[in-house]
Parts: structure tokens; C-alpha cells; sequence
């Protein structure tokens, strides 16, 4: 690890305190703004499984089983496409709403 000198303030001084602002030189470790993410905090995503191993897992839509090598689907092959399905109509619903208040906005301006 690369240090770097920091000065830092300091108050007081002897125990009369003449009330002068004193700076301490300090090491510390050199560091920027990337030093300072929290990924490491965060719950590590389960990853593929090495090749031709399987996995049996439940459907949290059905409950029915059903048998994959990601750790990391949660749905049946069905209902992942009715939710994908669900999911796409909902967006597209959200655009129009949005384009729509956007010309309103245009022709109350003009």
C-alpha cells in the first residue's frame, strides 16, 4: 500500500490553551474515490455452475420443480416468459404514459 502525508488540525495546545489551531503531520494510506465502494459489503450473486452440472430448483410463481444450471433463475420456463410478457406490458404502458404528458406539456408551452 502507497502512504502519503496528511496534515490534519489540531486544537489547544499546552494545558493553558492559548487556543491556536496546531497541525499534526499524519501517514495515512494513499487512496481516491474508488477506494471508498461498498461492493465487497454486498452479497456475492451466485454464479453459472461449471458445465453439465444441474441444478433442481422450485418455481416461486408455481411451485412447480424444474431443473437448471444458473443458481440464479427463480421461475419455471412458462412463467418466466408470462412475467417477461407482464414486464414488457407494463413498460410499454409507462412510455406512452410519459410521452403523452410530454406532449401535453409541449402544447400547453406553444
Amino acid at each position: 500500500m502507497v502512504y502519503t502525508w496528511a496534515i490534519t488540525p489540531r486544537m489547544g495546545g499546552k494545558s493553558g490553551g492559548s487556543g491556536v489551531d496546531l497541525f499534526k503531520l499524519l501517514r495515512c494510506p494513499s487512496m481516491n474515490h474508488c477506494d471508498f465502494h461498498y461492493s465487497h459489503l454486498l452479497p456475492k450473486k451466485p454464479g453459472i455452475l461449471p458445465l453439465e452440472e444441474t441444478m433442481t430448483k422450485q418455481c416461486r410463481r408455481c411451485g412447480a420443480e424444474f431443473v437448471t444450471r444458473s443458481r440464479i433463475r427463480k421461475r419455471c420456463d412458462a412463467c418466466q416468459t408470462v412475467v417477461s410478457a407482464e414486464k414488457q406490458k407494463k413498460a410499454n404502458e409507462r412510455l406512452k404514459a410519459r410521452r403523452a404528458a410530454r406532449r401535453m406539456c409541449l402544447l400547453k408551452a406553444s
